[in-house]
């Protein structure tokens, strides 16, 4: 990991929560249940928001900068989750391991968006549910040609964050039976536009 991705990125994602964000969580992790693996653990920030229905949970984050980082939220919250240093397109567990798996601003940025579904497919037991909240392109002709044209200094800037991966299709080419997919409505701002947003859950 070069410096920037391990001291400085981890930083910025920080200050990029804001209320909004963090409502999303709350209404998204309160659905989960039982055996909890996160792909994309980051720098912890869901783990405030997952309640009592879990039961243990597992996470996944190949970022040694990322890890420094959650540590410090780990030792103030009671849920202690086991990390594993992997990836989200190698999961290092057995076949039919958890009841949920949960994904966050992370699919925008991996390297196999379908990968990552096929391996998170893997491990959950028959009737789980995959949950996500992520950035996607957008529908608005005018905002989709800024997404274009920002991706490849958004790579750069974002390490691996594509702004024009259309998400959904993702979700509906995968083997997953598709629950749930909400649109979010975007910030007035200019800036927020670029990062339209669903989010919602997939059954095994």
């Amino acid at each position: 990991m070069g410096f920037y991705e391990d001291k400085i990125f981890p930083c910025i994602l920080e200050m990029h929560e804001n209320n909004e964000m963090k409502s999303l969580r709350k209404t998204l992790l309160k659905k989960v249940y039982g055996e909890v693996l996160e792909i994309g653990f980051g720098t912890g920030i869901n783990l405030p928001y997952y309640t009592n229905s879990i039961t243990k949970l597992y996470a996944v984050e190949p970022s040694s900068g990322m890890n420094k980082h959650a540590n410090k939220r780990i030792k103030s919250s009671s849920i202690k989750p086991l990390i594993h240093v992997s990836s989200g397109e190698e999961l290092p567990f057995k076949s039919n391991t958890f009841d949920s798996v949960v994904s966050t601003h992370l699919l925008c940025s991996v390297k196999s968006v379908d990968q990552v579904l096929n391996e998170s497919y893997r491990v959950l037991k028959p009737g789980g549910k995959f949950y996500f909240i992520e950035h996607t392109a957008s529908d608005d002709y005018n905002i989709l040609q800024w997404q274009n044209r920002l991706n490849y200094l958004s790579r750069i800037i974002a390490c691996g964050c594509e702004l024009n991966r259309n998400i959904a299709d993702y979700f509906y080419n995968s083997e997953f039976i598709v629950d749930e997919i909400n649109s979010i409505p975007d910030f007035q701002a200019a800036y927020h536009k670029l990062y339209p947003r669903i989010q919602g859950f997939l059954s095994k």
